[in-house]
């Protein structure tokens, strides 16, 4: 929704980064749908916060997306580390992309300078062994020289910190010193537990809608799905809200303007395999600290700790130095990859594999055909699944 440049609110120049930094800290806390609340928390008037919501935040860089409980949905959540075949390696992201469409990926980036392919798989529990097998079909068949599977406990997705970025120039202003001394809070852990799941199909479409936009009224939601108005209002309130299917609402930065944002940035992921507890924690409020961070996530086992953070490209010396400053105790084990911005992309829930009576469905060899046929070159039509590009 964009307000008609005529009704646009009067307010004063001055102050407006700081009008800016309280309203991403009060859609931290209530979400950006709630324009009275938010206008309550920072007192700045109702037409105004819906303008600057609307209107500015994106042109300054930043977005505001849902983080949606995959585990009352009876998803559960794995990274997926896949290292093509080298005769393969060309037509790997085409078969990430089937797996998009089929075989529940939510996430693929190629990592640098590895060349392999972190991905999120999320699937039901039921249908895990049978994901397993799957994959090892795919090693048969000399598509895949290996996998690694981490299931996972928890994962976070987290906010920008407001206190470090410049509003009016649209840039980041970090003060290291002061990053490295402040108090951290860390938040508490989405448990991916799977299983039972709490939604229907007209909760799983409007899920989806609100990943692509959630700033979107529900009114053009139900038009695009051909649902009533007031049916989709009961499907928010009394589902989505009531049963929290909506961890939380977050805020990030991705780069201005949209075009150049992959010259300017940079998506940098860790991985710390086999922390003790004490280094766990350690790392937790290393990761927090960091401006840049968007999620962390440890494994079901505890034996991995990941974390993924996006950062301008004049900052990532100083935010390694950081880490390097700041990893005493498990500076061994913290591996640093960066991923090609060419040859990434996240995707919605699969809301095309979840059917009214018989829930989330797997058809594993139907998926393998799919894989088998693109890696040879053939491109189904499964190659145009619904994408949410990592800076839109």
């Amino acid at each position: 929704m964009s307000l008609d440049p005529a009704q646009r609110p009067e307010y004063s120049t001055a102050g407006e980064a700081s009008s800016i930094s309280r309203i991403v800290e009060a859609i931290k806390q209530v979400g950006p749908r709630n324009s009275c609340a938010i206008s309550r928390i920072t007192g700045i008037p109702d037409n105004t916060v819906r303008y600057k919501i609307h209107n500015q935040l994106v042109q300054k860089g930043i977005t505001v997306q849902t983080s949606v409980d995959y585990g009352k949905m009876g998803l559960t959540t794995n990274w997926v580390n896949m290292d093509f075949a080298k005769e393969y390696k060309k037509t790997a992201p085409l078969v990430l992309r089937v797996l998009s469409k089929s075989g529940y990926l939510t996430f693929f980036g190629r990592l640098l300078p590895q060349n392999s392919f972190a991905t999120v798989i999320r699937i039901p529990r039921e249908a895990l062994k049978s994901y397993l097998s799957f994959l090892e079909k795919i090693v048969q068949a000399g598509v895949l020289d290996s996998y690694r599977v981490d299931p996972v406990l928890w994962i976070r997705h987290l906010s920008m910190n407001p206190r470090y970025f410049d509003f009016e120039k649209k840039e980041w202003n970090v003060d290291w010193e002061e990053v490295e001394k402040s108090p951290v809070e860390i938040q508490q852990q989405e448990v991916a537990e799977g299983g039972a799941f709490y939604v229907d199909k007209i909760d799983v479409l409007l899920l989806k809608e609100m990943q692509i936009d959630c700033l979107r009224s529900l009114t053009d939601i139900g038009k695009k799905l051909h649902v009533k108005p007031k049916t989709l209002r009961y499907h928010f309130r009394e589902h989505i809200e009531k049963r929290r299917l909506i961890s939380r609402y977050v805020v990030r930065w991705f780069g201005s303007p949209p075009l150049e944002a992959r010259k300017s940035i940079l998506y940098l992921t860790a991985e710390i395999r086999e922390p003790s507890p004490e280094v766990l924690w350690q790392a937790q409020n290393v990761f927090h600290r960091l401006p840049f961070t968007w999620l962390d996530a440890v494994s079901t086992c505890q034996d991995l700790y990941t974390a993924q953070a996006v950062l301008p490209i004049s900052s990532y010396t100083e935010t390694v130095e950081y880490l390097a400053r700041n990893s005493d105790g498990f500076e061994k084990k913290l591996k640093l990859c960066l991923v090609d911005q060419t040859c990434t992309c996240n995707y919605t829930l699969p809301y095309e594999l979840f059917s009214e009576d018989a829930g989330w469905l797997f058809d594993e060899e139907h998926t393998l055909e799919q894989v088998l046929e693109v890696s040879r070159g053939k491109v189904p039509d499964a190659c145009s699944a619904l994408s949410i590009p990592l800076t839109a």
